[in-house]
């Protein structure tokens, strides 16, 4: 017997044991925050050592809650190695950190809430875009709805570049030429030094999330050494312009925006020259009265273009330097306000 009531003490024990445990369940692990998870994921590893690099893995830690649109390895492997690089550059720590937090939305967005036409205001400004087919403008969302402790992260398979939906809007009065629609970057001619017997290349190209590019290489054979494309614009489209205002990302050289005045390519057009940084993104605002008129590389100071004039408009790499060269171009307007400081 004393035997027996062991036994039946050590089930008691058991039950009350697994009675207790009924009542008061083992609490699960809190989630881990935004950039732990991130971390956790190999399919997120670029990502992690980006955010850590532009000092946002703090912040993405923060209460929040956060949405986190996570752009994977495949989608940094869709993007040009000279982009990556001038984004890893010492200095370009604010541009990176200012790509990333167009990832970013305050607050928890499931991927059931994505609406059609719905623009999700990021931390850095700007909107990511939902299509009227409730997916996302220039992404596409590959795993939904990872669970961090303070938000959600869904990854998608490219990155999205920073955009205000006010300069991309198709019904932006003043917006000369944005790359999103269905164009995208047609209707730009070539023009290079094999007019003159000259070998240098290029053009204009669509790249990932509505960017076009000028790109190709500059030859100094047979006394050659420049490349440009234009198109062409409506009669009166810039009248009462004071300047015109784009976004580009360049290389390190010199480009030059022109404007015509006929819709023909011939020898004179009106010249704006800005330098760029290897891959940092830079607001260029030319006022009209900055372009002088160039004539086979000659400049006349002073002579300028009534902006109801303006017919054309190209970019030319002119520097005289041989080598491969790439200018990315988000946007092109034209303001009647006042500009803003000219970055050249």
């Amino acid at each position: 017997m004393p035997k027996r009531s062991s036994t039946l003490a050590s089930v008691s024990i058991v039950v009350l044991a697994s009675a207790a445990g009924a009542q008061h369940p083992v609490p699960a692990e809190p989630a881990v925050a935004i950039p732990a998870l991130v971390e956790q994921r190999s399919s997120l590893r670029t990502l992690a050592r980006l955010l850590e690099r532009a000092e946002l893995t703090a912040a993405l830690a923060a209460r929040g809650p956060f949405t986190l649109f996570a752009p994977t390895e495949r989608a940094f492997r869709r993007v040009d190695a000279l982009t990556l690089q001038g984004l890893v550059q010492p200095g370009c720590e604010d541009e990176l950190a200012d790509l990333l937090r167009a990832h970013v939305v305050a607050g928890v967005v499931r991927a059931a809430d994505l609406r059609p036409g719905a623009k999700l205001t990021t931390l850095g400004g700007g909107a990511i875009l939902v299509g009227e087919d409730g997916a996302l403008v220039g992404a596409e969302v590959t795993t939904a709805d990872l669970a961090a402790g303070n938000g959600i992260v869904h990854e998608i398979d490219s990155v999205l570049l920073p955009r205000s939906p006010e300069t991309r809007s198709a019904t932006d009065p003043e917006l000369l030429f944005g790359f999103d629609g269905p164009a995208g970057a047609g209707g730009w001619q070539q023009i290079h030094d094999s007019v003159m017997g000259g070998r240098s290349d290029g053009g204009m190209t669509a790249v990932e999330g509505g960017i076009a590019r000028f790109a190709g290489e500059v030859s100094l054979a047979n006394n050659g050494g420049f490349a440009s494309i234009q198109t062409v614009i409506d009669a009166g489209r810039m009248a009462g312009a004071r300047g015109v205002k784009l976004r580009v990302r360049g290389d390190g050289r010199r480009y030059i925006l022109a404007l015509r005045g006929s819709r023909t390519y011939g020898p004179g057009s009106y010249w704006f020259e800005f330098d760029t940084e290897p891959g940092k993104w830079l607001e260029i605002d030319a006022p009209i009265d900055a372009f002088d008129f160039n004539f086979m590389g000659q400049y006349s100071r002073g002579r300028h273009i009534a902006a109801d004039k303006v017919r054309g408009l190209a970019f030319y790499i002119y520097d005289k330097k041989a080598g491969p060269f790439a200018l990315d171009i988000d946007w092109i307007r034209f303001y009647r306000g006042g500009g803003r400081t000219v970055v050249r």
